[in-house]
């Protein structure tokens, strides 16, 4: 977690405050801090804080460890994630020096205005102004959605519709739009290749069908998946 104090700690909770963009220099990255801008920084007394700048000690080598990466500063040694919840920097390369890369795909600072859902059939999920939801041929306004994202998760969106209703779950296996924005609205993003799948709150998938009608299936396969097609 990146501190407005400029100091490097851990947190229990996930936000704005505790994500980071690889920023590629040769082959090497600098880990820019989401809300704050400034940089990871290795001193060279062992410990880790927020720096303006991006120098060679705000660069560090991407070491691969199975499906983790720890990272190796200027200096030779790693960044460590201690059980005090502070952060330095250790000269072994073991499991507290090892992280798993969580890739925030709607990061606030890249999105563009509007998304829309393509579907396997090559149709668009739609939103309806008497509040049904449905496939279209076509990509139009009704069509288009607007991402919020759900505070302090990484990967829960609400999709928000042209007519400023949610796309909702519900209980029965049904679709439609709703006003308001709650567990229901709710999907957690599950990356599936260049493609996504939307698990509701009930463990169910966003499915569209060959029919042109949308409704919540219990498995992920091709029509439970989408390829976002990005609109300002």
């Amino acid at each position: 977690s990146a501190r407005n104090d400029g100091s490097v700690n851990l947190q229990s909770n996930f936000g704005d405050w505790e994500k980071f963009e690889m920023v590629p220099v040769s082959s090497k990255v600098g880990l820019e801090s989401a809300e704050w801008g400034n940089y990871i920084s290795a001193r060279d007394n062992g410990t880790v804080n927020l720096q303006s700048w991006l120098q060679s000690w705000e660069e560090f080598t991407p070491v691969s460890v199975g499906s983790k990466y720890a990272f190796q500063s200027a200096h030779g040694n790693y960044i460590s994630a201690r059980d005090n919840g502070t952060v330095n920097l250790q000269p072994n390369n073991q499991s507290w020096e090892q992280f798993t890369i969580v890739e925030d795909l709607f990061a606030s600072k890249k999105l563009p205005k509007y998304l829309s859902l393509k579907t396997h059939h090559g149709t668009f999920l739609s939103a309806r102004n008497d509040g049904s939801v449905n496939l279209q041929k076509h990509n139009k306004e009704w069509e288009k959605f607007k991402i919020e994202k759900v505070p302090k998760t990484l990967d829960k969106i609400a999709l928000k519709t042209y007519h400023g209703s949610y796309l909702s779950a519900r209980d029965n296996g049904s679709v439609n739009l709703q006003n308001h924005n709650k567990q229901w609205e709710q999907y957690t993003v599950v990356k599936v290749g260049n493609k996504i799948a939307l698990k509701t709150e009930h463990g169910s998938y966003l499915s569209a069908r060959n029919d042109g009608s949308v409704n919540l299936q219990k498995h992920n396969k091709e029509w439970e998946q989408f390829e976002l097609v990005w609109g300002n």
